[in-house]
């Protein structure tokens, strides 16, 4: 593979004055994740149910990460309400707020998810950025759904001081309309105050290797695809607290469906290079972008 970029595609020229930012920055090479800036422990979150994260399926080879997905069979190891699948996903040891964020990568062919994000939950804040979400081709699709869709959105679930009612207001962001519900782990699925939307690219996610980015500032959450931007930007003024990178892959069975069990392994969700960098300038590269995203 191609060595990671030193600059941010969509800014070449170092308009923004950008530095690199080490801990979230990362080549792959070796036989194994670096274990001072990734982790595959999720003690916390066993993954999205009925699939089972398990760090046997995140794989360092030939200069990339590679998150599979597999059929297996529950055992009485395994939490309530998981069955069927086992999933991938590893996430930064560093938190950190702000920056430009940026991999090369190529989405997983099943509909089991193939996901770049950045999560921060503690006991009062729980705020998310999914710079996108995907899903590949070789599975039964809705028609609303495809490899070509590339989903961005942010999520703020609770907000220190700030009431479930003010966040709109003050986030600039509209309450799920679904209310919060147990599961069968005991954990509770929450509502959250969100922005953000689908966009059509002219490429299948899961066809090629492409490069992504996101540019998160005091105001805005901006999306980028081979240098381009993407959507709409988002609010970000809530968004103010260091938060971690994740990578990984979903059973989404009410939105991208389960594929057959038997189609599995399917081509795992790859990681090419992912690289950080701060910025010196506080002129954003994207003040506004047109309102392109489907809802």
């Amino acid at each position: 593979m191609p060595s990671r970029a030193l600059l941010p595609l969509s800014d070449p020229h170092n308009a923004r004055g950008w530095t690199p930012y080490a801990p979230m920055t990362d080549e792959f090479g070796g036989s194994a994740l670096n274990a001072t800036k990734w982790s595959t422990d999720y003690s916390s979150w066993a993954g999205r149910q009925p699939g089972l994260f398990s760090a046997a399926n995140v794989i360092v080879q030939n200069g990339s990460v590679r998150l599979s997905a597999h059929a297996a069979r529950r055992t009485a190891s395994w939490p309530a309400g998981y069955d069927n699948f086992t999933t991938a996903a590893f996430h930064s040891t560093a938190r950190t707020a702000h920056g430009y964020f940026e991999v090369r990568s190529r989405s997983g062919s099943s509909s089991i998810s193939s996901s770049w994000w950045f999560h921060f939950k503690d006991g009062s804040t729980w705020t998310e950025i999914d710079v996108y979400e995907s899903m590949g081709s070789d599975a039964p699709q809705a028609s609303w759904h495809n490899a070509s869709l590339l989903c961005s959105h942010t999520h703020i679930f609770a907000l220190a001081g700030v009431a479930t009612a003010e966040l709109p207001a003050k986030c600039g962001c509209k309450l799920s309309s679904r209310r919060a519900r147990p599961r069968a782990d005991g954990a509770t699925d929450q509502a959250a105050c969100s922005r953000g939307g689908c966009t059509n690219l002219p490429f299948r996610l899961d066809g090629g290797w492409h490069t992504y980015g996101v540019e998160w500032n005091a105001s805005l959450v901006s999306v980028f695809a081979d240098g381009a931007p993407i959507g709409e930007a988002l609010p970000a003024g809530c968004l103010a607290q260091a938060i971690g990178m994740d990578f990984d892959r979903e059973t989404m069975p009410d939105w991208m469906g389960l594929p057959d069990p038997a189609t599995l392994p399917d081509r795992p969700f790859e990681v090419d290079y992912v690289s950080a960098w701060k910025a010196a300038s506080a002129s954003p590269l994207v003040e506004e972008v047109p309102p392109g995203a489907i809802a």
